[in-house]
């Protein structure tokens, strides 16, 4: 391949992210972290390979879904609810069938095959608000990957309940290890929504601060006691 002429901001950005990325080479190295490293490296011959008279922004933003220091974060809100009964036919929502399994929990990397869609997470840390990156993933990653995960791979349906005309009720029914487990999730723009939410009669324990509740954890530990 052949580069384009001398572009200073193209060769400084190069320097900039060249460093960054030993840096989050040696980082999951020395945290042993080697899914995601392994990841990682096909990711970057990939990409490297792929250079051609680019720009500096278009290697940035190849860039920035590798790093996490450099990918555009999603900032989760969400409050979590234990149910113990549900008041109406879920036959009436669209469902998702999902399975998940984390390559690592602190911090939080997963794999998720949601339907016909497979996806890398990288979640920060945090309770209601913690930020999250997302990776697609072909089907051949996504098999690869997830027999390297640790722990539990958590199997359930996800149903869709719109509650107002912004809101939406994502409710979890877990199957298999972590059945008969019914969490519901509500997300929401800004933290002061999440904090004034009032829950539908129907919700049970607010489990929003209890990282027990955490996919994560369950993945690791099973169901509370």
């Amino acid at each position: 391949h052949s580069f384009a002429p001398f572009n200073i901001s193209l060769y400084l950005g190069y320097a900039f992210l060249n460093a960054k990325i030993v840096h989050f080479l040696i980082l999951n190295f020395l945290t042993r972290n080697f899914s995601m490293l392994s990841l990682m490296l096909a990711w970057l011959l990939r990409f490297f390979n792929s250079m051609v008279a680019v720009d500096f922004k278009i290697f940035y933003n190849k860039c920035i879904i590798i790093f996490p220091d450099y990918m555009e974060a999603i900032m989760e809100i969400e409050r979590k609810y234990l149910i113990d009964e549900i008041p109406f036919d879920l036959k009436d929502y669209s469902c998702k069938v999902i399975e998940q399994g984390y390559l690592n929990t602190d911090p939080v990397v997963r794999v998720r095959r949601s339907n016909d869609k497979y996806i890398l997470t990288y979640k920060g840390s945090g309770l209601m608000v913690r930020e999250e990156y997302n990776l697609p993933l072909n089907e051949e990653a996504y098999r690869h990957l997830i027999q390297k995960a640790d722990g539990i791979i958590i199997s359930k349906k996800r149903y869709l309940i719109p509650l107002t005309d912004r809101l939406t009720i994502e409710l979890d029914i877990f199957e298999g290890d972590l059945a008969p487990l019914k969490l519901a999730e509500v997300e929401f723009e800004t933290k002061e929504e999440a904090e004034s939410f009032l829950p539908p009669k129907w919700f049970g324990k607010d489990v929003t601060f209890s990282s027990d509740y955490h996919n994560s954890t369950l993945s690791r530990v099973g169901l509370p006691t």
